[in-house]
C-alpha cells in the first residue's frame, strides 16, 4: 500500500526511517547498480543523474534506523568502483578538495555540537556522506572539458524528456511522480500559480537543480558541435523552471546571465568589486532602510516576496551574537 505523503515543512520528511520502494524505483536502481560497474568511466554517472531527475528521494531502503535513497546507495556503488579500479590514482589533491572536506567537517562538529544528540551525528554524518561522496565521484569521473561537455549533453537529452513530466504537471494539476510516494499528488499552488515540482521534495528545489545547468548547456550549445540538441535541452530547462514559478532559480538564471556577461569585462573584476562596494555603501547611507532590503523589493514571479530574504537577511545581521559561534536551533 502507497504511503501517503504529509508535508511537514520544508526539509521535513514523514518518509524517514521508512522503507518505501516502488517496482519501478527498485528495477531502476538495479539498472543503476550494473551500469555503475560496467560501463566506462565517461558515463559511468550517469545512472545518479537520471534518479535525481526521475525517482523521489523518498524511494529509499532503512537499514538499522540508516536511510539509504537510492542515490546514497549509486554513490556506496561508486566509491567501491573507484577503489576497485584505482580511478584515483594520476590525481592530486587540490586546494579546493581540503576546502570541501574542510566544510563537511566543521558544519557536522558544529551541528551535532549544538544539537547535542545522537540523532543530530547520524543526521549529519548522512549529509556529510552525500556531499563528499558526490564530490568525489564528480572528482574522479570529470577530469577534462570533453567531460563537461558529455555532461551537457546528456544533460540537454534528460531535461528534453524531464519538460514532458513537468507539462503535463503544469496543465493537469497533478503530479504523476507521486506514485513513488514523497511528493503530493496535486500540485501546489500560491496565488493561482502551480508550482510544480516532478520528482523533486520542493518546487525550489526542482528549479534550482536545473538552472545549474543552464549556463553549461546554453554555452556548449553555442560553441560545440551538437547545439540543436543542447540548444534544445536550454529552452526545456527554461521551461522547467517558469513551470516551478519560483523566484530563486529564476534569480539564479538572471545572476548567471550577469555574471556571464561579466566575462567581457574580465581585465576589469578589481575595479567592478571595488565601484560594486561603493555602490552599496552609498546607497547604505542614503536609503532610509539599510541596504539589504533592495531584495524585499524583488518579486521575479507572481506570489513571491523578497520579504522573508531580507527578513533572514536583517536577522542575520542584527542578531550575529545568537548564531556566530555554533548557528543556532530556533
Amino acid at each position: 500500500m502507497q504511503q501517503p505523503y504529509i508535508r511537514e515543512g520544508f526539509g521535513t520528511n514523514s518518509y524517514d526511517n521508512l522503507t518505501l520502494i516502488h517496482p519501478l524505483g527498485l528495477a531502476a536502481l538495479l539498472v543503476g547498480v550494473v551500469w555503475t560497474l560496467v560501463a566506462t568511466r565517461k558515463t559511468a554517472w550517469l545512472p545518479i543523474l537520471f534518479l535525481a531527475c526521475f525517482v523521489p528521494t523518498s524511494q529509499r531502503i532503512v537499514v538499522a534506523t540508516l536511510d539509504f535513497n537510492l542515490i546514497r546507495i549509486l554513490v556506496a556503488v561508486g566509491m567501491l568502483r573507484i577503489l576497485q579500479r584505482g580511478e584515483y590514482k594520476g590525481g592530486r589533491i587540490t586546494g579546493l578538495d581540503r576546502a570541501v572536506f574542510l566544510w563537511v567537517m566543521v558544519s557536522m562538529v558544529i551541528h551535532v555540537t549544538r544539537i547535542g544528540s545522537t540523532s543530530a551525528l547520524i543526521f549529519k554524518l548522512g549529509g556529510s556522506y552525500d556531499t563528499f561522496g558526490l564530490y568525489i565521484i564528480a572528482r574522479v569521473w570529470f577530469r577534462s572539458t570533453r567531460d563537461l561537455i558529455r555532461l551537457s549533453r546528456y544533460a540537454a537529452i534528460i531535461a528534453c524528456i524531464s519538460v514532458v513530466g513537468f507539462t503535463v504537471e503544469h496543465f493537469t494539476g497533478r503530479n504523476g511522480f507521486s506514485i513513488f510516494g514523497g511528493v503530493p499528488e496535486i500540485t501546489y499552488v500560491r496565488d493561482g500559480r502551480l508550482r510544480c515540482q516532478g520528482p523533486f521534495a520542493h518546487p525550489i528545489l526542482a528549479g534550482t537543480f536545473w538552472i545549474a545547468f543552464l549556463p553549461l548547456v546554453t554555452v556548449q550549445g553555442l560553441t560545440q558541435r551538437g547545439a540543436p540538441l543542447q540548444l534544445a535541452g536550454a529552452l526545456c530547462i527554461s521551461a522547467i523552471v517558469v513551470f516551478c514559478s519560483s523566484s530563486t532559480p529564476v534569480l539564479g538564471g538572471i545572476a548567471s546571465v550577469v555574471f556571464g556577461l561579466l566575462w567581457l569585462a574580465r581585465d576589469r573584476v578589481r575595479l567592478l568589486c571595488w565601484a560594486t562596494l561603493a555602490l552599496t555603501a552609498g546607497l547604505h547611507v542614503i536609503m532610509e532602510a539599510p541596504v539589504w532590503h533592495l531584495i524585499a523589493r524583488m518579486s521575479v514571479v507572481g506570489g513571491s516576496t523578497g520579504f522573508h530574504r531580507f527578513n533572514l537577511i536583517d536577522a542575520f545581521i542584527n542578531r550575529w551574537p545568537e548564531w556566530f559561534l555554533l548557528g543556532t536551533n530556533s
